[in-house]
């Protein structure tokens, strides 16, 4: 028992600086992709006659048109997503590594982790449906495993029951102690 104490002690605390370090990270894209969507901005007040914005003469590789912004707005929002499943990640951690297991807070944690991860997907699926028509696969790489193809959604789809199986676990835990603690 004492291998498995010592185990989650390095296990929570190796969890903690990884989730630090990719929330230091998905900051650092939230300020890189918010300085893109100005420079979007500032560069489509800049739109010729046929209402899509000129890159004749910015240094920009592609047209991509007036999609630009939303595109990067919404993967913006991912990020957010993104950031917010790491935040209740921290939490649960924080929660375990004390032995507070199966309480409200982290069935709470839980539940808005398997939220965030839809809307998650659901941002996903519309980026590729906008980029998909102009043929910009690569701009979501970043979320995916490559072009969007129809494992990541299989991958998606199991990572999301996986969460939520996870969710009923600490539910039933949660009713299961509450009715323990009011026999005693």
């Amino acid at each position: 028992m004492e291998f498995m104490e010592a185990l989650n002690k390095i296990v929570f605390k190796i969890s903690q600086v990884l989730i630090q370090l990719i929330l230091i990270m998905l900051y650092f894209f939230e300020v890189v992709f918010l300085i893109g969507l100005i420079s979007f901005i500032i560069i489509g007040l800049n739109i010729d006659n046929k209402g899509s914005i000129n890159y004749a003469n910015s240094s920009l590789p592609m047209n991509i048109g007036i999609k630009a912004p939303i595109i990067i707005f919404l993967i913006m929002l991912m990020i957010v997503t993104l950031i917010m499943i790491c935040r209740f990640l921290k939490k649960i951690i924080k929660n375990l590594k004390v032995k507070q297991y199966f309480i409200e807070n982290n069935a709470v944690y839980i539940r808005n982790i398997l939220y965030s991860f839809m809307i998650f997907i659901i941002i996903n699926i519309i980026l590729n449906i906008l980029t998909s028509v102009k043929k910009l696969f690569n701009i979501t790489d970043i979320f995916g495993l490559g072009k969007p193809s129809i494992i990541n959604y299989v991958i998606y789809f199991v990572i999301l029951i996986t969460i939520y199986i996870i969710y009923n676990i600490f539910r039933y835990g949660i009713k299961v102690q509450n009715d323990s603690d009011s026999v005693i």
